[in-house]
Protein backbone atom coordinates (compact mmCIF):
# COMPACT_ATOMS: atom_id res chain seq x y z
CA UNK A 1 0.00 0.00 0.00
CA UNK A 2 1.00 3.28 -1.36
CA UNK A 3 0.69 5.00 2.43
CA UNK A 4 2.82 2.46 4.28
CA UNK A 5 5.76 2.73 1.71
CA UNK A 6 5.59 6.01 2.38
CA UNK A 7 5.98 5.88 6.07
CA UNK A 8 8.68 3.64 5.85
CA UNK A 9 10.80 5.35 3.16
CA UNK A 10 10.25 8.16 5.48
CA UNK A 11 11.37 6.77 8.35
CA UNK A 12 14.32 5.05 6.69
CA UNK A 13 15.34 8.56 6.31
CA UNK A 14 15.20 9.78 9.57
CA UNK A 15 16.76 7.38 10.93
CA UNK A 16 19.79 7.09 8.28
CA UNK A 17 19.97 11.78 8.49
CA UNK A 18 19.81 11.07 12.35
CA UNK A 19 16.61 13.71 12.31
CA UNK A 20 14.88 13.69 15.57
CA UNK A 21 10.92 14.63 14.63
CA UNK A 22 10.01 17.89 17.18
CA UNK A 23 6.83 18.44 17.89
CA UNK A 24 4.57 20.79 16.41
CA UNK A 25 4.70 23.51 19.30
CA UNK A 26 8.70 23.33 18.91
CA UNK A 27 8.85 25.50 15.89
CA UNK A 28 5.08 26.16 15.28
CA UNK A 29 5.73 30.43 14.88
CA UNK A 30 8.34 29.62 12.19
CA UNK A 31 6.13 27.30 10.14
CA UNK A 32 4.22 29.07 7.85
CA UNK A 33 0.38 28.66 7.45
CA UNK A 34 -1.07 26.53 4.79
CA UNK A 35 -2.46 29.95 3.21
CA UNK A 36 1.03 31.23 3.05
CA UNK A 37 2.34 28.18 1.93
CA UNK A 38 -0.35 27.65 -0.56
CA UNK A 39 -0.46 31.71 -1.93
CA UNK A 40 3.35 31.10 -2.68
CA UNK A 41 3.59 27.85 -4.17
CA UNK A 42 0.04 27.13 -5.81
CA UNK A 43 -2.24 30.09 -6.49
CA UNK A 44 -0.05 30.90 -9.40
CA UNK A 45 -1.66 28.12 -11.36
CA UNK A 46 -4.20 26.49 -9.28
CA UNK A 47 -5.17 30.19 -8.59
CA UNK A 48 -6.28 32.24 -5.25
CA UNK A 49 -9.27 30.35 -4.36
CA UNK A 50 -7.95 27.15 -5.72
CA UNK A 51 -10.14 27.12 -8.87
CA UNK A 52 -7.63 26.53 -11.51
CA UNK A 53 -7.76 30.08 -12.96
CA UNK A 54 -4.55 31.40 -12.19
CA UNK A 55 -2.57 33.63 -13.87
CA UNK A 56 -0.23 31.40 -15.14
CA UNK A 57 -2.93 27.95 -15.55
CA UNK A 58 -3.57 29.55 -19.48
CA UNK A 59 0.24 28.77 -20.38
CA UNK A 60 0.11 25.62 -19.28
CA UNK A 61 -0.70 22.47 -21.69
CA UNK A 62 -3.51 20.95 -18.97
CA UNK A 63 -5.70 22.98 -17.12
CA UNK A 64 -4.76 22.89 -13.22
CA UNK A 65 -7.12 21.28 -11.60
CA UNK A 66 -10.29 22.81 -9.20
CA UNK A 67 -9.01 22.63 -5.86
CA UNK A 68 -12.45 23.20 -4.66
CA UNK A 69 -14.07 20.17 -5.54
CA UNK A 70 -11.69 17.64 -4.51
CA UNK A 71 -14.01 16.26 -1.75
CA UNK A 72 -16.23 13.38 -2.13
CA UNK A 73 -19.14 14.33 -0.12
CA UNK A 74 -17.69 14.83 3.39
CA UNK A 75 -14.63 12.54 2.63
CA UNK A 76 -11.27 14.66 1.98
CA UNK A 77 -8.24 12.50 -0.15
CA UNK A 78 -6.34 13.94 2.73
CA UNK A 79 -3.62 11.44 1.87
CA UNK A 80 -3.77 11.55 -1.56
CA UNK A 81 -3.48 15.18 -1.76
CA UNK A 82 -0.31 15.66 0.73
CA UNK A 83 1.38 12.85 -1.66
CA UNK A 84 1.01 14.28 -4.64
CA UNK A 85 1.67 17.75 -3.60
CA UNK A 86 5.10 15.94 -2.37
CA UNK A 87 5.43 13.72 -5.90
CA UNK A 88 5.80 10.46 -3.47
CA UNK A 89 2.05 9.43 -5.56
CA UNK A 90 3.22 10.42 -9.02
CA UNK A 91 5.81 9.09 -11.54
CA UNK A 92 5.61 12.75 -13.52
CA UNK A 93 5.36 11.12 -16.94
CA UNK A 94 3.40 14.27 -18.62
CA UNK A 95 2.74 15.64 -15.20
CA UNK A 96 2.58 19.64 -15.61
CA UNK A 97 2.60 20.44 -12.08
CA UNK A 98 6.22 20.34 -9.97
CA UNK A 99 6.86 17.97 -7.06
CA UNK A 100 7.05 20.34 -3.47
CA UNK A 101 8.66 17.78 -1.89
CA UNK A 102 11.89 18.69 -1.39
CA UNK A 103 10.44 22.23 -0.46
CA UNK A 104 8.11 21.14 2.28
CA UNK A 105 10.82 18.85 3.40
CA UNK A 106 13.14 21.94 4.50
CA UNK A 107 10.91 22.63 6.85
CA UNK A 108 9.87 21.47 10.36
CA UNK A 109 8.98 17.94 10.60
CA UNK A 110 5.92 16.77 13.03
CA UNK A 111 4.40 13.30 13.83
CA UNK A 112 1.44 13.22 11.61
CA UNK A 113 -1.68 10.27 11.48
CA UNK A 114 -3.09 10.28 8.04
CA UNK A 115 -5.50 8.05 9.74
CA UNK A 116 -3.91 5.04 9.49
CA UNK A 117 -3.18 4.87 13.23
CA UNK A 118 0.32 5.52 12.63
CA UNK A 119 2.02 8.21 13.28
CA UNK A 120 4.73 8.99 10.25
CA UNK A 121 7.01 12.22 10.27
CA UNK A 122 5.43 14.83 8.07
CA UNK A 123 6.66 18.36 6.79
CA UNK A 124 4.47 20.80 9.06
CA UNK A 125 4.24 23.17 5.87
CA UNK A 126 2.50 20.14 3.48
CA UNK A 127 -0.25 19.52 6.77
CA UNK A 128 -0.58 22.99 6.97
CA UNK A 129 -1.41 23.30 3.17
CA UNK A 130 -3.45 19.82 2.75
CA UNK A 131 -5.57 22.02 5.84
CA UNK A 132 -5.67 24.64 3.49
CA UNK A 133 -7.53 22.82 0.50
CA UNK A 134 -9.83 21.28 2.42
CA UNK A 135 -10.69 24.81 3.22
CA UNK A 136 -11.43 25.56 -0.15
CA UNK A 137 -14.15 22.92 -0.71
CA UNK A 138 -17.49 23.96 -2.25
CA UNK A 139 -19.64 23.47 0.27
Amino acid sequence: MNTNRAALATALLLLTTGCVAPTIGDDAATTPTGEQVYQTQCAACHGAEGRGDGPLAQRLDRRPADLTQLADGDAFPRAHIMGYVDGYFRDDAGQVMPQFGPEMAAGQLVPYDIGDGILTPTPAALIRVADYVESLQAE
